[in-house]
């Protein structure tokens, strides 16, 4: 029988995350930065942005993390998103699952919309993405000289989901 879950990622679970981010087919969605110090990465970021692992029978069978989209302070409600899974966890149903969760730990978080970079040659990632609620915004043709990602977003609320978040209400009253 097949235990899995999603939580959130601890220091312990460095060597696990570089194992699976060594597998450029374990890519879900496009990283910013295409070999981040996970490590690092994950100290820095948990305090503000979420990052999970997906876990099955106590083996880390995937990741996911948020982070900054954009410098400007107009969009710092936006938020970039990577996700990878072995294929273990694919197989166990958790890339969903991950993505649920990092998407409920966002909007709770207060972000409004979500951008993720997924490789124009996985259909199966693509029909997730859609099935999640994720729009096609385009290929960024100045940015990825080689045309193989196509970007999406996912709007997470409106207005009123600034001034439902517990930890921003203050902050607008």
């Amino acid at each position: 029988m097949t235990f899995c879950l999603v939580r959130a990622a601890r220091l312990g679970d460095c060597c696990a995350l570089r194992a699976i981010h060594a597998n450029s087919a374990n890519g879900v969605s496009v990283p910013a930065d295409n070999d981040p110090d996970l490590c690092g990465l994950m100290a820095t970021t948990r305090g503000r942005y979420p990052f999970l692992v997906a876990e099955c029978n106590d083996q880390v069978v995937g990741f996911a993390y948020a982070r900054a989209h954009k410098a400007p302070l107009a969009l710092r409600w936006s938020v970039d998103i990577t996700v990878y899974m072995n294929v273990e966890g694919r197989r166990a149903g958790m890339l969903r699952s991950l993505y649920r969760s990092l998407l409920e730990h966002l909007q709770e978080q207060g972000y409004l919309a979500v951008y993720a970079a997924i490789a124009v040659t996985d259909s199966a990632t693509i029909a997730t993405h859609e099935a999640l609620g994720f729009a096609h915004i385009g290929m960024g043709q100045a940015l990825d000289l080689r045309q193989d990602a196509e970007y999406w977003c996912l709007t997470l609320g409106g207005n009123a989901n600034l001034m439902t978040a517990p930890a921003l209400r203050n902050q607008y009253l």
